[in-house]
């Protein structure tokens, strides 16, 4: 017998189409794989795998809870927003702006350690060292936003690539 191909009958369902030639018989047999047990037993595996890292996880978290961080927080002015965006969506929209507004202002505050930052970035480039953010959460979310954006601002230039940005924590730092 010579196996000719396999295929997808479904799904779920693998098949195997066998070249037989035997006395009186000459033709092609299907033989199918159970259609979903085989499946269903993989994928047990995986969530008991999944399972057991985040257990394993979870009875060490505490050794890496910081404390409470404002960018772990939610803001007091956006506490009642999803309520407002579907129950007086003009409203939603003139909290936004506000906080935009505020944030505006606060940024104008810190220009000057702005600036600093902006030098001492500057410094780091210059001799062709590369520039790593790193974060878990919000903080995570927002090294990524960084790395985008720098990306985006400087297309085509020496230093587009010498930004890099992570999420800590893997997979369990984004459900907990």
């Amino acid at each position: 017998m010579q196996v000719a191909n396999v295929h997808p009958v479904s799904e779920f369902e693998r098949c195997i189409n066998v070249n037989c030639i035997s006395g009186s018989f000459s033709g092609i047999i299907r033989i199918c794989s159970p259609p979903i047990q085989c499946h269903l037993d993989i994928i047990a595996k995986i969530m008991d795998d999944s399972y057991s890292k985040a257990e394993k996880f979870l009875s060490v978290s505490s050794q890496y809870k910081l404390g409470k961080l404002i960018t772990e927080s939610s803001h007091p002015c956006t506490r009642d927003l999803s309520y407002l965006s579907l129950n007086n969506l003009s409203e939603a929209v003139v909290k936004l702006k506000e906080l935009d507004n505020s944030t505006i202002k606060v940024l104008a505050e810190k220009l000057s350690q702005i600036c600093y930052l902006k030098d001492i970035i500057k410094e780091t480039l210059n001799p062709g060292n590369n520039i790593f953010f790193c974060g878990c959460g919000a903080t995570g979310r927002l090294s990524l936003t960084i790395e985008t954006l720098w990306r985006q601002v400087h297309q085509g230039e020496d230093v587009e690539n010498r930004i890099f940005s992570f999420m800590a924590g893997g997979d369990v730092a984004l459900i907990r």
